[in-house]
């Protein structure tokens, strides 16, 4: 029996511990809390108030989510709208920038072929004036020389003149043969050879006969007056002093090789030799220092042979042919 009193003694003191720590609390505080209980009490605030702000009516401040996402669609869309305007104006900016550059370098280049062509124009004009003034004047030399050759008594003093008349010709014809093919930049060789023949022809009364080939070799002018040159005296050469048996005709024979890194130039006459040849007269002298002379400017090799007649072959460097 007393051990039951006990026991439930014990049960109600627990049971008054624990209606303790359910004491109401109001809003306000005004309980007396031991120091444990009001940190509960300020986590039990602190929920209360974040029920109550969640519990709040929504503020006509605040945008729906839908909303929200369709405005910031839009903003995007907006903003790449932007993006590609300002895109395009750059590439369109770069665009006219350079149609502009491109007309201005267009029209430059454009009054630079002007100015080129005008001056090239010119340029042929002067050649052309130098040229006919050339012509004009070596014509001038040739009439005076002839008129001088008439007051001469002497047959040496003669020949001299005509051997001086007939180079002045020469020069002429090879120079007025440059000139009309250089407008090509080039002189066909067998075109010229022909007409220094036909020239020679013309001038000397002993018939002979001739052949020329060099088909498809070409000079540039420079090296074609020299060339013209030399072959000049060596057909005056032949013609003068090439001793052929009686009822033979003189034949001269001329022919260009390509070589490859060479041309090789060969005169030949089916004269005597060199040694029926009257090398020691002073026409004859000038005559082979023309030769030797064009020879060394072309930079290139002489050889004579004696080959049932006489033989000139000559190594002409391919850089002096085109």
């Amino acid at each position: 029996m007393r051990g039951s009193i006990l026991f439930i003694v014990f049960l109600l003191s627990i049971q008054s511990a624990f209606n303790i720590q359910k004491l109401p609390v109001s809003e306000y505080g005004q309980h007396f809390l031991y120091a444990s209980n009001r940190e509960r009490l300020a986590e039990f605030q602190n929920a209360k108030l974040n029920s109550d702000l969640l519990n709040e009516p929504t503020k006509p401040l605040i945008i729906p989510d839908k909303q929200k996402i369709t405005l910031l669609l839009k903003s995007e869309d907006k903003e790449f709208l932007i993006n590609i305007v300002v895109v395009l104006l750059f590439l369109t900016s770069g665009l006219l920038i350079f149609l502009f550059v491109h007309y201005r370098n267009r029209q430059k280049i454009k009054r630079i072929n002007s100015e080129l062509k005008a001056r090239l124009e010119e340029k042929d004009i002067l050649n052309h004036e130098l040229q006919h003034r050339v012509k004009n004047n070596l014509t001038m030399l040739l009439s005076l020389l002839e008129m001088q050759s008439h007051e001469l008594r002497s047959k040496d003093g003669k020949k001299s003149y005509a051997d001086a008349m007939r180079r002045i010709r020469s020069m002429a014809l090879i120079h007025e043969s440059s000139y009309s093919q250089a407008q090509q930049n080039v002189i066909d060789l067998e075109l010229l050879a022909q007409k220094l023949f036909q020239n020679f022809s013309v001038d000397f009364v002993r018939d002979f006969k001739y052949e020329v080939r060099c088909q498809g070799i070409s000079l540039i002018p420079e090296e074609g007056i020299k060339i013209g040159m030399m072959l000049s005296e060596l057909i005056s050469n032949a013609l003068q002093h090439a001793i052929v048996e009686k009822n033979t005709p003189l034949k001269i024979e001329f022919v260009c090789v390509d070589l490859g890194n060479t041309h090789s130039l060969l005169f030949r006459d089916n004269g005597s030799g060199i040694e029926n040849y009257e090398l020691k007269k002073t026409q004859e002298k000038i005559g082979m220092f023309i030769i030797n002379s064009m020879v060394r400017q072309l930079r290139a090799s002489i050889e004579y042979k004696t080959d049932q007649g006489s033989l000139f072959k000559i190594q002409i460097p391919n850089k002096a042919l085109k």
